[in-house]
């Protein structure tokens, strides 16, 4: 008779549970086609620990072994070069994401595919757990929200309809209105509706929450979705619901828009103890800015903040990228002049201005993402004056020599234009600032250096220099965004010969000729790395205009 020791025992139990049934283990190989990088889940809480991540590639599922990346062997269905990636995850306990991609293969090399974010060909599908809202905090809801008669309210995620028929049987609304994705749960709900005789004014409905569209017929909506589904109903709820309708959340905020009002009650929850809650308020405006980011100020400029004024009202707070607004036009207008004064970096402000046409009864949309071409930024970069070392070094990058014409846009207190003249004998130098008291500093300085003669100083905005064709040579200090914006005046206006000097900062995506780096005492008299750039105009041929 054969012997099988424990530990065979326990190898062959493996092999036989391994190889059995759907859920069997997938081994990771250690190289594979497929490498996944997946967004972390949650642990499951103790009583539901059916809430974990399951992973599935063409139906077959490869939930095992849990981890952020995974690297496969996989084959696609035949005649097909992809696989469909399903990842069910938890980001917290209460809510579900199921985000699907599908991922071309390529022969003879591994494939990354990222889940961290939503693929826009396949929106992810959220769901929510479904916790019933305490009766209490039901009444509240409806307090908060103002219901009434004539009221359409609508409750998205409306569970067994708690809030659609208190609404209507307690606060008189004229409709009420239940979505849910759960179809036991919209049953629920109508049976509810009968019991408490309220289905003449209300309707129920199995809608997933992000195919919803329209909500203008609302003038009240309620949700208790959490986080990641509220931020997605966001854009819907802001363009569709007229203004003057309300939004009342329970717990969860919407994204980046500031609530109008949160209330903190303490009532009965579900379990006959008192409990905290915290509701939301929102109230829908007639203006919606969609608003580019603004840095934080560094800790010595406190002042580098944004800043918003519709008609010359200031309505800076809230900041946000999002910014719903009540405005009236003026007398006799139809129209509001919005001005956003931001910071894209810490050392850039641009001042970005739309006149917006108001709509009637509905809401209306600015898009301050772009310039407008009827009314151009204004782009103010900070001063901060060029070491006297790193000017040197522009001057000599640029070739400056007698007979050369110079200018310097953004000239601060005038020193390169000071020391092209003086120093490296340049026939003229012109020095152009925004900033007028910076431009008298220049001609005072260029007066105790001996050079007034041959230097001129001027206050202009640097977006209306409209030629250049006296200059040979021009040195920038100006940043990102206002060197982008000089980029046409310099090469349709200089002639060919000419010389581009930046000190730090490209010209969009116009490729520099030479690219140096240097070391040179700072203001500070500490040696710092320095970056200059130099760009010489070309015979406008076929071949320059193309890279152009």
């Amino acid at each position: 008779m054969r012997r099988w020791t424990m530990t065979a025992v326990v190898v062959a139990l493996g092999l036989l549970l391994g190889g059995c049934g759907e859920a069997a283990r997938v081994a990771d190989p250690g190289d594979g086609n497929l490498i996944l990088d997946l967004p972390e889940s949650e642990p499951p809480p103790r009583h539901a620990p059916e809430r974990v991540s399951k992973l599935t590639i063409d139906g077959k599922d490869y939930t095992e072994q849990r981890k952020a990346r995974r690297q496969l062997q996989v084959e696609p269905k035949e005649g097909s070069d992809s696989v469909k990636v399903v990842y069910s995850f938890w980001p917290n306990t209460y809510t579900n994401i199921i985000r699907t991609k599908v991922v071309k293969l390529q022969k003879g090399k591994a494939v990354v595919a990222d889940f961290s974010k939503e693929d826009k060909d396949h929106p992810d599908q959220i769901k929510p757990i479904y916790f019933p809202t305490p009766e209490a905090v039901v009444r509240e809801m409806c307090k908060m929200g103002k219901i009434s008669k004539g009221d359409v309210v609508y409750d998205i995620g409306c569970g067994d309809g708690r809030l659609v028929v208190m609404a209507v049987k307690e606060f008189g609304a004229k409709k009420g209105i239940g979505i849910d994705i759960e179809p036991h749960l919209v049953k629920k709900s109508k049976e509810n509706a009968v019991k408490e005789k309220v289905t003449d004014q209300t309707e129920f409905k199995v809608e997933d929450a992000l195919k919803i569209k329209d909500l203008s017929d609302a003038s009240v909506v309620l949700l208790y979705l959490g986080d990641f589904l509220n931020e997605k109903m966001q854009p819907v709820l802001q363009k569709t619901l007229k203004p003057g309708a309300r939004v009342v959340s329970h717990r969860f905020h919407i994204g980046d828009w500031k609530p109008d009002q949160s209330q903190k009650i303490n009532v009965i929850n579900n379990y006959g103890k008192k409990e905290d809650y915290e509701l939301h308020l929102w109230t829908v405006k007639n203006l919606l800015l969609t608003l580019p980011e603004s840095s934080e100020p560094p800790d010595y400029a406190p002042e580098r903040v944004s800043k918003l004024t519709i008609d010359d009202k200031d309505f800076t707070e809230p900041r946000g990228t999002s910014r719903m607004v009540q405005v009236e036009p003026k007398a006799g207008s139809d129209s509001v002049k919005v001005v956003y004064n931001f910071w894209p970096n810490t050392y850039t402000n641009i001042i970005r201005t739309k006149v917006v046409k108001l709509q009637k009864d509905k809401v209306t949309e600015a898009d301050f993402s772009k310039e407008d071409k009827d009314h151009p930024d204004l782009i103010k970069p900070i001063y901060f004056p060029t070491p006297i070392a790193v000017v040197r070094e522009m001057c000599k990058m640029a070739g400056i020599k007698k007979g050369d014409v110079v200018y310097d846009i953004g000239c601060g207190d005038g020193r390169l234009v000071i020391t092209a003249v003086k120093e490296f004998g340049a026939k003229k130098g012109v020095g152009i600032d925004i900033n007028a008291d910076l431009v008298k500093e220049s001609k005072k300085n260029a007066e105790k250096e001996g050079v007034s003669k041959q230097t001129e100083f001027k206050a202009q905005n640097a977006l209306e220099i409209k030629d250049l064709s006296e200059a040979n040579v021009v040195l920038l200090y100006l940043g990102d965004f206002l060197n982008e914006k000089m980029r046409p005046v310099l090469q349709k206006t200089l002639k060919p010969g000419s010389r581009v000097v930046s000190h730090r900062f490209l010209i969009g995506e116009w490729k520099p000729d030479e690219t140096k780096k240097i070391k040179a005492i700072n203001n500070y008299d500490e040696e710092e790395d320095y970056v200059l750039h130099l760009w010489t105009i070309k015979k406008p041929d076929a071949t320059e205009k193309g890279k152009e």
